[in-house]
């Protein structure tokens, strides 16, 4: 919340007498001095636009389960989130009425297995990609239901084997259903399935990502249900292999960042200031739903952040200001060298 801009509600419970209970309170008064330090810098702060994730009502009341429950409803859009924020992109979510009007403030749209595309918004993320932005949409249902919008028809029935992808030297699996497709003209493949694990032997000649240009844009397509596989496994490969296909689409982005993965990078703005928020969401011990507190945080040391910058700042900082920070501007890029983030840091440029 802090590095979004929210304020930090923390409620206390007390005892039925009415007693505050001391230890609760030094607490609380630890998490105060931690919000307080970021106050000034965080608060009201607003988005900088760069990649937004649609979470789209039609497709999420076809897969949640009835009443109040998720059920799997929500993979893909956590799957895509998760798999944004930890290759270092400041992402958003937007429903259907925001992306509608916000859509063209963005670098990258991903619509992550969402079913049931009203005509306004295929309409609109048509005329965005024509625009010169970015649209990435996964789920086998897309060359049946929006082959003039991916550029591709359906060849044959989907696939209901585990199939691979190649990445690098590597493969990583996928699970079904995934379905091969014909690509019109203009449409390109990116990448071809493998029956199996050895790139050159186990190659097939059937296509699963593709990618249509559109005007000044894009429509990349990916064919199966690759947000709901890395919501339920995070396999490393999986992540390496959606974010090469960001990478290669050649964004302009206000900033990048080297760091592990577990470092997050959300970007705000405030009074003129352009805020860099980095996120520690690390733990030093192996979490699961029966342990779910983290006991240590391990330091991310040696962060780098670049910044997209036509001229040099008047000045760039660290917010807490309880750390030196190493920073020069070339070539249109401010670099901010960081020794260690251990929970919440934030780079500002004015």
């Amino acid at each position: 919340m802090v590095a979004l801009g929210g304020s930090v509600m923390v409620y206390e419970n007390p005892q039925r007498s009415g007693w505050l209970t001391g230890w609760h309170n030094d607490l609380m008064a630890e998490v105060a001095r931690f919000c307080r330090a970021r106050q000034d810098t965080c608060w009201k702060s607003k988005s900088v636009p760069q990649a937004a994730v649609l979470h789209l009502a039609e497709s999420y009341y076809l897969h949640n389960s009835p009443l109040f429950n998720y059920g799997e409803a929500v993979q893909p859009v956590q799957g895509a989130l998760q798999t944004l924020l930890e290759t270092h992109h400041s992402t958003d979510l937007l429903a259907e009425d925001a992306a509608l009007r916000r859509m063209n403030e963005y670098k990258l749209v991903v619509v992550p297995e969402q079913m049931r595309l009203s005509r306004e918004m295929l309409k609109a993320l048509g005329a965005y990609a024509h625009a010169g932005g970015y649209v990435l949409v996964s789920g086998e249902h897309l060359a049946r239901d929006y082959p003039a919008l991916v550029g591709a028809s359906a060849e044959g029935q989907p696939l209901t084997e585990r199939i691979y992808l190649p990445v690098g030297s590597e493969v990583v699996p996928v699970s079904p259903p995934w379905q091969p497709v014909t690509p019109a003209e203009g449409t390109q493949v990116l990448t071809y399935r493998l029956s199996q694990q050895e790139p050159k032997k186990d190659a097939t000649d059937q296509a699963v990502v593709t990618r249509r240009r559109l005007g000044k844009g894009a429509i990349i397509a990916v064919h199966g249900p690759i947000f709901r596989d890395y919501d339920r496994a995070h396999y490393p490969s999986l992540r390496r292999f959606i974010g090469d296909l960001v990478q290669g689409l050649d964004i302009p982005w206000a900033a990048t960042v080297e760091a592990p993965p577990r470092l997050e990078m959300v970007l705000r703005q405030k009074d003129g200031k352009l805020l860099v928020n980095l996120i520690n969401r690390g733990a030093g011990e192996t979490l699961s739903p029966s342990r779910v507190i983290v006991e240590e945080l391990a330091p991310v040391e040696n962060v780098v952040v670049r910044i997209r910058r036509d001229t040099r700042p008047k000045s760039v900082s660290v917010v807490p200001a309880d750390m030196p920070i190493d920073w020069s501007y070339q070539s249109g890029f401010v670099t901010a060298k960081l020794p260690r983030v251990e929970t919440h840091r934030v780079v500002v440029l004015e």
